[in-house]
Order: structure tokens, then C-alpha cells, then sequence
């Protein structure tokens, strides 16, 4: 493991081809269902346990493999200097998933009430996300002034103002820009929209949904796990914006969360790259090992919760509003975490 440490992590064209062959399967059995059988790649609907449905979960299991091994060879070292408040939050984490299995069982048609526009979750998503934005804004003068977070030779306050932006405009289009809030009617332009909404995320949902659920599981789970811990200097910059390794255990339920998106191959591929990432970490990380082995057991069991009894809740999309809501609670540690760095409160490495 030592000798992993010291050296310079580099991404090599046998990775490439490696995740290649193994996301293969996955493509083969999407492009087999869209063609000869007319299921769309982002089809929704009552979790399908058919032989093509099998066939789905085997191949999306193969590249979870693929992606987790390249992780694993370019990981730098084990986590160190795990700061205090790094094991509540991820207990905080594994009780917010074993409540959502257990309002599965005990509750299923209450949910739908509770996740509405405008119902307390909806809401909260809404407060955690304003909390995050001001952390972000906090942070971009505390970059500016002490020059940390530069990327590239752009100074790091910049950046944190792209990130403040960033979250920004997921606030406005979680509240369809002030609509749910103050009740005007939806402009001409965006009749169109599959919610009547003010917002453009609602032109494509299920594309939006991919793109930023993917990128929650990027961002908050892949990243932190696998970052090397030794780069060439000009990428090496990349690894002050990437949360630090405990950030992803605490992440993992963004991985799952899932009943009415079983079907779709990406999502598969995400929750099996979240168990075999816990694995990993729980493995070279002593220190995160028991965090890491009761996260990957409540992913897996609650999962099995919601595959089998999520056909009791009212409409079948609630668990992807309470998925919604943990990424705005990801989103407001990340900018946090974000806000200590700048100020010089955190460490800055990602393995910390």
C-alpha cells in the first residue's frame, strides 16, 4: 500500500479499455431492448424481474466492476485524519435511508402526500439548497482573499463563483424560478413543459434526471473514493475542489433510492458501484470500516425494501423526490466543506 502512496497515479489505455469491455454487456442488452423490443433506454415503470430484466442487473453488475477496479488501481492511499464530525454525518446518512426503508414498509401512501410541491420535503429541498448557496457565496471572497482554490491559474474565487452559480440555478429551477412560491402563471414559452412549470428541467425530465443524478453520484461518491492522491502538478489542482473520502459514504444513498428508475441500466449501474465502493473503502480504510460495511448493508437491504414493497406507494416517484432532496443535503456539506477549505478552517486534501 505504501508503495501505491508514493507513487504517481497515471491513467492508462488499459483503464480505458477495461471499462470499455466492461460497460459492453450493458450497451449490448440497452441496444437489444430499444431495437428488437421498443423499451427505451429511460423507461419507467414497476421494477422488471423478467429474464431481459436479469439480464439488465448482470450487465449493469459487470460495469459497476469495471468502473470500481480502475478506481481501485488509481487510488492514491488510505484516508487519514478523518475530522470529527465526519462519522455522525454518515450516521446521519445511514438513518436517513433505514427512515425511507422503514416509511416504505410502515407508510408507503403517506409519502406521496409528504413529497409534493410545496409539502415538507419539497420545502426542505428548497431551505438546504438556500443554505448551500450562502456557504458558496461565503466562500468565493474568503477564496479570493487568500488565494486558495486556484485552478488552472484562475484565482480561486472565480471558481467558487461558478460553483455559488451552479447551485444557484438549481435553486431557482427547484422552485420553477419564485412559481411555487409566489403563484404566477407559466409564460408562453414554456407551455411546452411537462409540468406546466417554469422551469426547463420539466422539457426533459427523464435526460434531466440522468444527467444530474449521474453527476450527484460523480461528484459525490466516485470522486471522493477513487481520487488519486498523486497527480501530475497541473491536475493535482482538480483534487482541492473533490470532497474528501468520508464524503462518499456519506453520499451512498444517492446510489440508491430507487423503485419506478430500477429499469434503467445507468441507475443499476450507479447502485452497484456505490455497494462496491463502500467494499473498498471499508477494505484499505480502518479507519471508515465499519461505516463503510453498515452503508453498503442498509444500501443493499433498503433497495430490496423498495424493489419488493414500493408497489404499495401512491404514484412510484416519491423515492426519487426523497433522492432529490439527500442531493441538495449532499450539495449543502459539499458546500460547507467547500467554505472551510476557502477559509482555511479544512484540510484541502480530498483524503482527508
Amino acid at each position: 500500500m505504501d508503495e501505491l502512496a508514493d507513487r504517481e497515479v497515471r491513467f492508462r489505455i488499459s483503464d480505458i479499455a477495461l471499462m470499455l469491455v466492461a460497460v459492453l454487456p450493458a450497451l449490448g442488452v440497452g441496444g437489444y431492448g430499444h431495437f428488437l423490443l421498443g423499451v427505451e433506454i429511460l423507461d419507467k415503470g414497476a421494477p422488471d424481474f423478467s429474464l431481459f430484466g436479469l439480464a439488465k442487473t448482470l450487465a449493469a453488475i459487470l460495469a459497476a466492476m469495471g468502473i470500481v477496479l480502475v478506481g481501485t488501481r488509481l487510488r492514491g492511499r488510505d484516508a487519514i485524519g478523518i475530522p470529527p464530525f465526519a462519522l455522525p454525518s454518515i450516521s446521519g446518512s445511514m438513518l436517513f435511508l433505514l427512515a425511507t426503508a422503514l416509511a416504505v414498509i410502515l407508510v408507503p401512501r403517506s409519502l406521496n402526500h409528504f413529497v409534493r410541491e410545496l409539502q415538507p420535503l419539497s420545502v426542505l429541498t428548497e431551505v438546504v439548497l438556500v443554505g448551500a448557496l450562502v456557504f458558496l457565496v461565503l466562500s468565493v471572497s474568503a477564496a479570493w482573499r487568500t488565494g486558495r482554490g486556484m485552478l488552472l491559474g484562475i484565482n480561486g474565487g472565480v471558481i467558487h463563483a461558478l460553483l455559488s452559480g451552479a447551485v444557484f440555478l438549481i435553486l431557482m429551477e427547484e422552485t420553477s424560478w419564485g412559481q411555487h412560491w409566489i403563484g404566477f402563471g407559466t409564460p408562453e414559452a414554456f407551455k411546452g413543459n411537462l409540468q406546466n412549470e417554469t422551469n426547463l428541467h420539466n422539457f426533459y425530465t427523464y435526460r434531466f434526471e440522468l444527467v444530474y443524478y449521474s453527476a450527484a453520484v460523480l461528484a459525490f461518491v466516485l470522486l471522493p473514493a477513487f481520487w488519486p492522491k498523486r497527480l501530475p502538478q497541473m491536475l493535482s489542482q482538480f483534487g482541492y475542489y473533490v470532497p474528501p473520502t468520508w464524503f462518499a459514504l456519506f453520499a451512498l444513498p444517492v446510489c440508491g433510492l430507487m423503485y419506478e428508475s430500477w429499469n434503467i441500466i445507468p441507475y443499476q449501474i450507479w447502485f452497484f458501484c456505490g455497494l462496491l465502493t463502500a467494499v473498498v473503502i471499508g477494505r484499505n480504510d480502518v479507519k471508515l470500516r465499519m461505516a463503510a460495511l453498515i452503508q453498503a448493508a442498509l444500501l443493499m437491504l433498503s433497495q430490496l425494501v423498495f424493489l419488493t414493497l414500493g408497489h404499495n406507494m401512491e404514484d412510484g416517484y416519491e423515492l426519487s423526490e426523497v433522492r432529490e432532496f439527500f442531493i441538495s443535503v449532499l450539495i449543502a456539506g459539499y458546500a460547507l466543506i467547500t467554505w472551510r477549505r476557502a477559509t482555511g478552517e479544512g484540510a484541502s486534501a480530498s483524503s482527508t
